[in-house]
């Protein structure tokens, strides 16, 4: 566990802003009204520069997908954010890297039929050589980004019988670059997430909202964190209940 860092509130003056994205994810063990929590972790997200936002929720089964260009209120308003409910959610501000802005562009992303839904922040420098594989594999891909490469590398691994975990092992030595990201399965009461070279906190507790911002400013971790760990795993269920996997 990380040292608690003191912090204002406000954006270090000598630490520099770059356009990046941010992926927010949330577990709890019942049915809830997440949109409002979702809106909240990306409009505190917003000062890294972002051209779309999107938000998933996972509820008995089934996948809310809401994603579009525009500003986090703008967005957040015109596709009922507020409104979605579930055990699990994410949500994403993304600045773009590969594609275009654009709604099909903007992340979270399904994989070929729906059963999942991942984002992530970073940017994974084989994209294209992946999106021509999955294509090939007879994955359907609907855009540019490679937020999505990031769901069909899972997915692969999956399609070929190995275990949700064991597929992100394997889809972690086939995608390239620098990122985190987020998953989550439709028929599954979790989300997992996985990093490499970028930061990822998983936090356990009342005030993860907060501390999820303070991780993202200032490099504070709070609570129980796993934090600059390379390469990490992680699975978040329930009550919060956290299992680190190595790769």
């Amino acid at each position: 566990v990380a040292e608690v860092l003191p912090w204002s509130g406000e954006v270090p003056p000598n630490r520099e802003i770059r356009c990046m994205c941010g992926v927010f994810g949330y577990v709890t063990d019942r049915d809830a009204a997440l949109g409002p929590i979702l809106i909240e972790a990306a409009q505190r997200l917003t000062y890294r520069g972002y051209d779309s936002v999107g938000a998933a929720t996972l509820r008995d089964g089934t996948i809310d997908l809401r994603k579009d260009v525009g500003k986090v209120d703008a967005v957040a308003l015109r596709h009922g954010f507020a409104e979605m409910r579930g055990s699990r959610g994410i949500t994403q501000l993304r600045w773009a890297t590969f594609g275009e802005p654009s709604q099909v562009n903007a992340q979270p992303h399904l994989d070929s039929d729906g059963s999942m839904v991942g984002a992530h922040n970073g940017n994974v420098v084989n994209n294209a050589e992946l999106r021509l594989q999955f294509q090939a594999e007879g994955m359907t891909v609907r855009s540019d980004n490679d937020g999505e490469s990031c769901v069909h590398a899972v997915e692969r691994h999956m399609r070929r019988g190995h275990e949700m975990v064991d597929a992100i092992r394997l889809a972690y030595g086939d995608l390239e670059g620098d990122y985190a990201f987020v998953i989550g399965r439709a028929d599954d009461d979790r989300l997992y997430a996985f990093k490499k070279g970028s930061g990822l906190v998983v936090g356990i507790g009342e005030r993860v909202l907060e501390q999820a911002q303070r991780q993202a400013a200032h490099t504070a971790v709070a609570l129980q964190a796993l934090a600059n760990a390379h390469p990490q795993v992680g699975d978040v269920r329930g009550l919060g209940a956290m299992m680190a996997i190595e790769i």
